[in-house]
């Protein structure tokens, strides 16, 4: 299931059933939450990572979340459904293509052109990407050719479509193509998006208002990481449905990228665990990832 919605929509929830019920196949695992105005954008990630037949439990500090700066925009990448693409974990394969691409010196939109295309030539060497599926979920902050700030959002996915009904996609069967959607931010005054293990009902829409209210307060001078928490309290708050809370981790690592294109990190756990960073994509080296 995904939900989106934006240009001051209210948000919905459309209940969908699995395309395919064979066994294992899921593409969502990870539970992802972005949310966005002109001034800042937002997202937090699990790190759970769980068999895709069993559900078994099988790392609960897996990264999967890079912040990748573009030539006219900086944005943060999170993924949900297969964990590894050419026996490295996807986070990681995801940063390595976009560092080898120099995404930093690229336009926003040929960037996600060019991790659709490379996600489906690696379809051909990969086949749990066919069986399992793949969603990329994607929040930022651009320019426009006018030079104004702008709200970045866009999905790549092999297991998704779109609706009619605007910016609502539904689960289909896993295809060997990936396809890209970027959302067009003329007129987008804030940005709400759920992505992720969600067979049981969504619990965001009661806290919605709430959070449109925190961005629409939001100064380029207030900590983001107050945004961070409430997302942070939105995903955890799933945890409360007993099927659910095996999929969705208590651990979390959260971006922010303010208006001045500053990124903000903080990882969300227990008192004693190592800081879990994202993958970061720039013109140095890539570092993070755990």
């Amino acid at each position: 299931m995904r939900l989106i919605a934006s240009r001051g929509q209210r948000l919905k929830h459309k209940k969908t059933r699995h395309a395919d019920r064979r066994p294992g196949y899921r593409c969502s695992m990870t539970f992802i939450i972005s949310a966005a105005t002109r001034k800042a954008c937002f997202q937090v990630a699990d790190t759970r990572l769980t068999d895709a037949r069993t559900g078994a439990l099988h790392d609960d500090f897996s990264v999967k979340t890079i912040a990748v700066d573009c030539a006219d925009a900086r944005v943060s990448i999170s993924y949900t459904g297969l964990a590894s693409i050419d026996g490295v974990t996807t986070g990681a394969w995801i940063a390595d293509r976009l560092v080898g691409f120099s995404a930093w010196g690229r336009f926003f939109q040929d960037t996600m052109n060019y991790l659709r295309d490379e996600l489906t030539n690696a379809t051909n060497r990969n086949e749990n990407l066919k069986r399992f599926g793949l969603e990329v979920s994607v929040i930022g902050l651009g320019n426009s050719p006018q030079g104004e700030r702008q709200i970045a959002v866009a999905i790549i996915t092999n297991c998704g479509e779109p609706q009619a009904r605007r910016n609502q996609f539904k689960d289909v069967s896993p295809s060997a193509t990936f396809q890209r959607f970027i959302l067009s931010p003329a007129n987008v005054r804030f940005y709400i998006g759920c992505a992720g293990a969600m067979r049981a009902k969504l619990a965001v829409n009661g806290m919605r208002r709430k959070l449109k209210k925190r961005l629409d307060k939001f100064e380029t001078d207030t900590d983001p990481k107050t945004i961070l928490d409430f997302l942070v309290a939105m995903l955890r708050s799933h945890r409360r449905d007993p099927h659910v809370s095996r999929l969705i981790g208590e651990r979390c690592v959260a971006v922010a990228i303010t208006n001045n294109l500053e990124v903000t990190s903080v990882s969300y756990d227990r008192n004693g665990d190592a800081t879990l960073t994202p993958f970061r994509v720039k013109a140095t080296p890539r570092s993070g990832g755990g």
